[in-house]
């Protein structure tokens, strides 16, 4: 009897087709069920960012609370406020810049997600870095207005922030106020080998309530008030502009070597009184170009425009010096026995009778025959021009703070801070 069936080969191949079937439904599971879980680690990302967003966006509109800015862990969020329901990060961190996030990594089970300004890219397995050592703060140094140059060196490789903040302009009264001094900022990598050395001059906030008596402006070029003799004006001094540069010296003598200077923030314009409710609010330091006092047809009134990136700010006041380099616009001699207010500092300063200085930052600069590149630039100013360009970019705020805050203007005398992190 002849009984016929499959051979030992024969059984192994078809065990071999199953196991690569089997395989391959393994496989296509595996790999549908880990691009729905990508999927909800994005989409469990995209809504993290714009919970985050909008709690750094309230937080920082009140100048009462603590700025939200620089690195912070998924977990620190949480504890702050950001509330999302569903799928959430369950680990990370990001890097809160410019009131919003700017950068940052976020985990969901195995996956994680990299974020960098709007851009996210695929979720792949792994971890993200520590907080703790990805751009930790190494150092900071804190400069307060001395009225004279101070020095610095950096000669340490890392990432370092610079930020500035002009002085405020002076007042005239309760009710006429002085223009604040402008906020900058910029940042750069340096490498090992390469040395730093930077010139600091904080400038000063310019005198206030100022009688028929030729007040002081602010140190590193506020104006001075005029001096008449007219018994109802009051007036205020010009803030002065605060200067970071690669070169020794006040700022308005550093004008045949613009390329050493790398931030410049703005001092306010001084306000001005004249009796009854005739007056002027000093014009507020800008970015990229200073505000102008406010126009008033009172009787022995004058105004003035601010300075901007390439020229000082005029004045109504004919026998005046307009902003220059460095310097607010400046008194020539009193006119029908009137006085008025001193023009801010800046890059360029603002008018005499008010106007406010602009403030700048450098692009790039040279440092042993390399270029070093900046970023992160920007201006931050009080009720004033904005401008979205990389060169100029400026923004505008309607607060401003005691103490130095990141992104606001300060009141009274300026302040640099500098802060080194790793790379």
């Amino acid at each position: 009897m002849n009984k016929k069936g499959f051979t030992l080969i024969e059984l192994i191949g078809v065990l071999i087709i199953l196991i690569v079937l089997f395989l391959l439904a393994v496989t296509r599971i595996r790999s549908m069920t880990d691009k729905s879980k990508m999927r909800a680690t994005k989409a469990s990302t995209i809504s993290f960012v714009k919970a985050t967003n909008e709690l750094v966006s309230i937080n920082n509109a009140d100048p009462k609370n603590d700025l939200l800015e620089g690195f912070y862990s998924v977990e620190d969020l949480y504890s702050l406020g950001v509330s999302l329901s569903g799928k959430k990060p369950t680990g990370g961190y990001v890097y809160i810049y410019d009131n919003k996030v700017y950068r940052g990594c976020f985990e969901q089970g195995e996956f994680r997600l990299n974020y960098q300004n709007g851009d996210y890219k695929d979720p792949i397995e792994g971890t993200c870095p520590s907080v703790n050592g990805h751009n930790k703060v190494l150092k900071q140094y804190s400069f307060k207005y001395k009225g004279s140059e101070e020095t610095v060196t950096l000669n340490e490789p890392g990432i370092y922030i610079l930020e500035a903040w002009g002085g405020e302009g002076g007042s005239a009264n309760a009710t006429f106020k002085g223009g604040k001094g402008g906020y900058s900022r910029t940042s750069f990598e340096l490498t090992d080998g390469q040395s730093l050395t930077l010139y600091i001059n904080v400038g000063g906030a310019g005198k206030s309530n100022c009688y028929k008596t030729n007040c002081q402006g602010g140190y590193n070029g506020g104006a001075d008030t005029g001096s008449g003799s007219d018994a109802a004006a009051y007036y205020g001094a010009g803030g002065g502009a605060t200067s970071i540069a690669m070169q020794s010296g006040l700022l308005s003598t550093l004008s045949a070597s613009q390329d050493k200077v790398l931030l410049v923030a703005g001092g306010g314009g001084g306000a001005s009184f004249v009796g009854s409710t005739n007056g002027n609010n000093g014009g507020s330091a800008g970015g990229y170009i200073g505000n102008g006092s406010l126009e008033n047809s009172a009787n022995k009134l004058y105004y003035a425009s601010g300075g901007t990136q390439t020229m000082g700010g005029q004045s109504s006041f004919a026998n005046s010096n307009p902003g220059s380099f460095g310097l607010g616009g400046t008194f020539v001699s009193a006119i029908n026995n009137v006085a008025s207010a001193g023009g801010g500092a800046g890059l360029y300063g603002g008018g005499y009778a008010g106007g406010g200085g602009s403030s700048y930052f450098a692009t790039s600069f040279n440092i042993q025959s390399a270029t070093v590149s900046t970023t992160n630039n920007i201006m931050v100013c009080n009720k004033c021009s904005v401008n979205g360009t990389p060169e100029y970019k400026t923004k505008s705020t309607l607060s401003s703070s005691e103490t130095p805050r990141s992104n606001f203007p300060k009141d009274g005398n300026g302040f640099v801070r500098i802060t080194r992190v790793n790379n």
